[in-house]
Order: C-alpha cells, then structure tokens, then sequence
C-alpha cells in the first residue's frame, strides 16, 4: 500500500489498484482516455517517490528523467508526490480554425493554429476542452501553418460530438506533440509501406508527406481500409497524390467493397502481408484500432519485417 499525493488529495493505494484507479477513487480529477498506457493522456509527474519502470514505457528518455509516469499504468510501490504534466508536456493555446466532415460523414477534418506547437507529420498530439476532457489525435500535415488533424465521429462520444458542433475560433488547449509515427530521415533509398485502417490514414499522410519534402526517392505503399467502402475518405485526394507523385502507390481495401472500383475486398492485412517478402528491406508504419495494430505488428515480425523498422501507433476509441 503507497500514500499517494496530488492536487490537494491524498488516498492510500489497494492492492492492485493503480495510480489512476486510487486517485478517482478518492475524487481527483486525472484526464484520461484510453486506461492502457497508449495515448498519454494521464501522463503525471513524480515530484518525489520511485517510479516503477512499467509505468513509463513509451515516454521519451526527457519524460522519464523528470518523473514522467502514466497513471493508468503505475502499481506503486512507495508513496508519492505528484504533480500534473504540465512541466513534462507544456499545455499550449490553440485555436480552432475550420472543421468539415469528410467520406461518409464519419470523420471529421479539423484545422487549428497552435502558435508555439512544434511537431513532425505523423506524431499526435491531445486536444483539452476547458472542461479538462483531453483526447489525442494525430497529425495529418507538415509544420508551417494549420494543424490538421481526423477525428472519427463516435456515437455519444463526447469530444468528437463537441468538436461537430464547436464554431470556427474557439479557443482549446494543445499537449504534445508524441508518437513514433515519424519519417525517418537518411534512407532515400529504402521503401516505405505504410498501413492504416479508419483515421489511422492521417499520421500515415503526416509520414508519406514528410518523405515527400525530404526527397525520399524510393516507392511509397499505402494501404489504407475500411469496413466498408463508403467508410473510406479522402478518396480523390488520395487518387491525386498518386497520379501526381510516381513513387506512391495507393492501396484500398475494405470487407465489403460495395462494388467500388480500385478498392479490393477483403483483410487490409492480408493484402499488405501478401507483399511482405518482396518489401522485406521496408520500413513499415501501422496505425489503427489498438487490437488491429498489435496483431500486424507481429504478423510483421513473423513474415520476416526488422522490429526496428516497423512503427507503430496504436488507437483507443473512448465510447464516451
């Protein structure tokens, strides 16, 4: 049992109970979202106590070095002191600047001005209403102007529902940018196959464009799917950036193909790891569905793909 300590609260942890559990349990208000140590949203710091190593997998080297730990995921062990992670991620003033629904009407396009944001296509980054509630997204563009981000539409969810309605100018806070989805710079010759189901085409986009800006000469794959057809988005886009650009090469699936030409039907993952041993040197990028993701990932490693060149991001829808 560890005494805990956070904004004015102080409980005593349960056998099993984690950080996040014992401070909602005693009324503290923590900004969570996903609860499995992916999105960063709980992310604290520990001002004085031992972290257990498990509670920072996935923070950078800096975060770590400053008691950087996720809440969702810290068993502690001793008492600690903790504060919020505004020293480790700065909260940054941002602007909401044009949102449009886009394919089907299930995912919206969301452009905002963060003045002070510094980020690479593809990271994420969280949104923050003035009411604390807090959900990541990734980055769709390159730095230089508007943050674009996609944001899936959930039923009853409340930051995608909030975000359909907020108007152009309302102001909102920024934390981040985070994530792996990265492109890595210095190998202009080696492949790029990217995957995505759902928004996990916008970190994807970030990736491809970035290459693109660098001068990366080597073909681009991006396999991007859906359920179902109409639940692909960004269609003509997407089409133009492969006419337009000889080393991207687009590749559209989904279960049900609803009969539309170019889009194959079937498993986006069987599509992509059909090709796994003529790609093999690739460097691979996987965002989607959490469960989706982890199982490519191994499918990746299975076939053949380097661990240290698959990249991956893994999404947690919130039902609320």
């Amino acid at each position: 049992m560890a005494r805990l300590v956070y904004d004015g609260v102080e409980v005593d942890s349960r056998d099993g109970e984690t950080v996040l559990e014992a401070l909602e349990r005693a009324g503290a208000v923590v900004p969570s979202s996903c609860r499995t140590g992916s999105c960063q949203t709980c992310l604290l710091q520990a001002v004085e106590g031992e972290v257990p190593r498990a509670a920072q997998v996935g923070l950078s080297p800096g975060m770590v070095a400053r008691g950087g730990l996720l809440a969702c995921r810290c068993l502690p062990s001793t008492d600690l002191m903790l504060g919020p992670a505004d020293a480790l991620s700065p909260s940054l003033a941002g602007t909401l600047r044009r949102i449009e629904a886009v394919g089907d009407g299930t995912v919206l396009r969301v452009w905002l001005t963060v003045p002070e944001l510094d980020w690479l296509g593809g990271q994420y980054i969280h949104l923050q209403r003035a009411d604390g509630l807090s959900r990541p997204y990734s980055i769709a563009n390159l730095p230089g102007g508007d943050v674009e981000l996609h944001v899936a539409i959930v039923p009853g969810g409340q930051m995608s529902g909030w975000l359909s309605e907020a108007a152009s100018g309302t102001d909102i806070q920024v934390r981040g940018p985070a994530g792996e989805c990265v492109y890595v710079s210095g190998e202009p010759d080696r492949p790029l196959v990217l995957a995505g189901l759902g928004t996990g085409l916008a970190p994807l986009l970030g990736v491809v464009r970035s290459a693109l800006a660098d001068g990366h000469t080597a073909d681009k794959h991006l396999f991007v799917g859906a359920r179902a057809a109409s639940g692909l988005y960004l269609l003509d886009e997407l089409q133009q950036l492969a006419a337009d650009e000889d080393s991207v090469h687009l590749h559209l699936g989904a279960l049900d193909a609803e009969g539309t030409e170019g889009v194959s039907e079937g498993k986006l993952e069987d599509h992509l790891l059909s090709q796994v041993q003529t790609l093999k040197p690739a460097r691979w990028y996987v965002c989607g569905a959490a469960p989706w993701v982890r199982s490519l990932q191994r499918r990746l490693f299975l076939a053949g793909a380097s661990l240290s060149r698959i990249h991956a991001d893994a999404f947690t829808t919130r039902s609320d």
